[in-house]
């Protein structure tokens, strides 16, 4: 196909060198012609001319004597040129003193005669007997007429004429061949060579093999478009390999985790329904351990996070290079691990696995100068026995993992029929939860935050609470991870800032206006796309200056995926809202995040706060937040504040708010309004 196409270039190209050369050659010769016709009508009028001037002498005598004798010979006389077919002489007293006609010669030209010089060319001149005897007025004595015949003009024109033609069309045809054979040899030689070395390209490697430059165009364009494709075929190598490294980067991003560099969850699955289908062939079993560590948070807190991501870095080595009997190791995600058996025969079998894998995992980890110990806790599935699909595999093995954990942990526990009912009971508090709304179920209390200085109310923290028809007052900590894991926390979400708004509108009619509702915001509302959307709604609807409500958000929930809060946190701050970082310190990310947070103020855990009289490590912790907290001019609240001593331990490192039974319980709404009016009362008797 290419070859073809070549050819019929080749041939396009010679068909518009000939037949622009032919036109031009035919339009110049065309051209010549008409001028050389020009020329002919002339030098006929000139011939003619010269006749009548050689005989106008004689003719004269004889017209002037009306001689018809003589006038007869002048006349036989001008039949001497062949051109001449009528001649007369016609005198005043005669008027045709002598004359001669001969018969028209009839050429096969005369056509072109005809359109060349006309019908019938007669030339006539006056005869003229000198001056009259007063000089003024000339003596006209007769005429001499002619008529010439310009058949035989007309055949060598036709001759002439043919010749330029001929000639002009040769000499274009001339010049087009050669300007061909010099397009040819310049260009399209060279181009044919260049497109064979493009033939020996490979399309998977295009820069190994460099087109050679035609000899004679290193240093014209022919040259420089090879130097030009050449870097473009480097360049498209280069783009090629760089896109396969970033594809591969992108595989191995989406597929393993970027700290341990094990497999994660998704490639687990993968590999894991790859597992069921071979064990279903060979009649064996294996195992699913969902591990995960016991009580991680205390290794952050307690020596650094860089640490703690180091000790998950050695645990993955220690895995990968100790269990040898691991068809997979994988990272699920936080301190929550997963391993795969190869294939095994007996139950027992997982078993002494499961005390293997605890053993390694135990072991002692040497960070710097510290030594770490850490426990775990492992849910084991064992399949196909456990479950036909993938998803119901790992399910079961990290509900099992949930549960063993949560009765003291430092253990493996299988997965048997009877875990069942635990899950179930678990499923029939979301399938309630999801009916609480509509049922008026949900309501909220308020806390007091306190103003360290001068111990005054300075605003309160809304709390959600569930009063089950049947089990009583369900505490926040039991259903809201529930509604987090089936996104019902996002219609509960929006009910908290909706009512706590209301109550924002409610203090500000009885007269409280400088007080401020911190609302707690789950992960889930911060990726919300319209999260901003629901907050401006709402602050609407209740016509609420944003500058009394304070979104808490949790480490954790910003460090999901930061950049993002970053993008909505200041969007939030940009519309007036006060914004907190709530249970600072508890999470896995660096204190230096802090600063890149738009935040007004930091809330220290309870966690801290209960035992930082007695243990230096809360202490030193505590420490650390407030003063960082102030040198970046953000406040600082605490939260599980119980006694008084707790209080000045705050107050003399420099923190601003306080909030804990010390100063009140969660109440309800009226209550908190009476706590309000009693402090109003107590101001106006001090004043």
């Amino acid at each position: 196909m290419t070859q073809y196409s070549l050819k019929s270039l080749s041939t396009k190209l010679f068909r518009a060198v000939i037949l622009s050369a032919l036109l031009v050659g035919s339009l110049f010769s065309i051209t010549q012609i008409i001028l050389d016709a020009s020329s002919a009508r002339k030098e006929l009028d000139n011939k003619a001319l010269q006749f009548l001037t050689v005989m106008v002498d004689p003719a004269t005598t004889a017209a002037r004597e009306s001689d018809s004798a003589m006038a007869q010979q002048v006349v036989e006389s001008l039949y001497e040129y062949k051109s001449i077919y009528y001649a007369s002489i016609s005198s005043l007293n005669k008027p045709i003193l002598a004359k001669k006609a001969i018969p028209h010669i009839d050429y096969h030209v005369n056509w072109l005669a005809k359109l060349i010089f006309g019908d019938k060319l007669t030339f006539t001149i006056e005869l003229i007997n000198g001056l009259d005897t007063a000089g003024i007025t000339p003596d006209k004595v007769g005429e001499l007429t002619i008529a010439l015949d310009p058949s035989h003009e007309s055949q060598l024109f036709l001759q002439r004429a043919t010749y330029i033609f001929m000639a002009g069309v040769l000499r274009a045809l001339a010049f087009s061949l050669v300007l061909y054979f010099i397009y040819h040899i310049l260009l399209t030689k060279p181009l044919l060579k260049v497109i064979d070395a493009l033939r020996n390209i490979d399309p998977q490697k295009p820069a190994k093999y460099i087109i050679p430059t035609p000899a004679g165009h290193e240093s014209d364009e022919i040259g420089y478009w090879v130097d030009t494709v050449n870097e473009l075929l480097k360049s498209i190598e280069a783009n090629a390999k760089q896109r396969q490294h970033a594809e591969a980067q992108a595989e191995h991003l989406s597929n393993y985790d970027i700290l341990t560099q094990l497999p994660n969850r998704k490639l687990l699955e993968t590999r894991l329904k790859q597992a069921l289908r071979d064990t279903d062939k060979h009649g064996k079993i294996r195992a699913l351990f969902c591990c995960s560590l016991d009580d991680f948070k205390s290794v952050n807190q307690t020596h650094s996070y860089d640490k703690g991501d180091k000790l998950l870095s050695l645990l993955a080595e220690r895995l990968t290079k100790e269990l040898h009997f691991a068809h997979t190791i994988s990272r699920l995600g936080g301190d929550e691990f997963s391993i795969i058996t190869e294939e095994l025969s007996q139950h027992y079998d997982v078993a002494s696995l499961a005390q293997q894998v605890l053993r390694t995992i135990c072991s002692p980890y040497l960070i710097g100068s510290d030594v770490i110990e850490i426990k775990a806790t492992i849910g084991i599935s064992v399949f196909p026995l456990d479950g036909e699909y993938p998803e119901t595999i790992l399910k079961n093995a990290e509900n099992v993992m949930h549960l063993a954990k949560a009765e003291g942990g430092h253990r493996y526990q299988f997965y048997v029929a009877s875990v069942d009912s635990n899950i179930r009971e678990l499923r029939a508090l979301e399938t309630e939860l999801s009916r609480a709304l509509e049922q008026n179920k949900l309501f909220l209390v308020y806390q007091a935050q306190i103003d360290l200085n001068n111990r005054k109310i300075k605003g309160a923290e809304a709390l959600i609470r569930w009063q089950h028809p049947t089990r009583g007052l369900i505490p926040p900590s039991e259903f809201i991870p529930l509604a987090e894991r089936n996104n019902q926390i996002i219609p509960i979400g929006t009910w908290v800032l909706d009512t706590a708004c209301a109550e924002i509108s409610r203090w500000q009619a009885l007269g409280y206006d400088d007080l401020c509702i911190s609302v707690n915001i789950s992960a889930v509302q911060l990726k919300q796309d319209n999260f901003v959307d629901i907050v401006k709604s709402i602050l609407q609807k209740h016509k609420v200056n944003p500058s009394h409500l304070e979104l808490e958000i949790t480490e954790t929930a910003i460090m999901n995926d930061i950049n993002r809060s970053i993008e909505t946190l200041e969007t939030l701050k940009a519309m007036g809202l006060r914004l907190a970082i709530d249970d600072f310190g508890t999470g896995y990310s660096s204190l230096s995040h802090l600063k890149r947070l738009p935040l007004d103020k930091v809330k220290i855990d309870r966690e801290f706060i209960h035992d930082v009289l007695d243990d230096p490590n809360d202490a030193t912790i505590v420490k650390a937040i407030i003063q960082l907290s102030n040198s970046l001019n953000l406040e600082v609240i605490a939260e599980g504040v119980e006694t008084l001593e707790q209080e000045q331990y705050l107050r003399q490192y420099g923190c601003t708010e306080g909030q804990g039974y010390y100063y009140s319980k969660p109440v309800t709404s009226d209550d908190f309004i009476a706590l309000l009016e009693k402090q109003k009362e107590a101001d106006l008797a001090v004043s």
